[in-house]
């Protein structure tokens, strides 16, 4: 059984805004766009350029909290959901997917 594994890295730009709910808490909302600087397609020893056969684009809604535990010191949770589909023409089929993920940080401002 072959097994495949995609793995894209992106230049992000969130633009977010922060409302201030509690002495300590903020909700965090709005767009975030990805631009692909590279992806890969491994399939068991092979490995393969996506250059041409993935979307470059994509756009997320991210929606998060972030606590302030000091006044330096932010570690926060958001949620992304992918709007536009991302897909992959191979020469075996089309695949077609939408990105959704959890992010956690943990921030030192200065």
């Amino acid at each position: 059984m072959k097994t495949k594994q995609y793995k894209m890295y992106y230049v992000s730009l969130p633009v977010l805004v922060n409302w201030q709910m509690l002495n300590n808490f903020s909700l965090l909302a709005g767009p975030q766009f990805d631009l692909l600087i590279n992806g890969d397609d491994k399939t068991d020893n092979n490995t393969a350029s996506l250059e041409r056969e993935i979307e470059h684009r994509s756009i997320f809604f991210i929606g998060g909290l972030e606590y302030a535990i000091t006044e330096n010191l932010v570690s926060g949770v958001r949620y992304m959901h992918g709007f536009n589909h991302i897909g992959i023409n191979r020469e075996t089929g089309y695949e077609e997917f939408k990105y959704d993920g959890v992010q956690i940080s943990l921030s030192y401002l200065f």
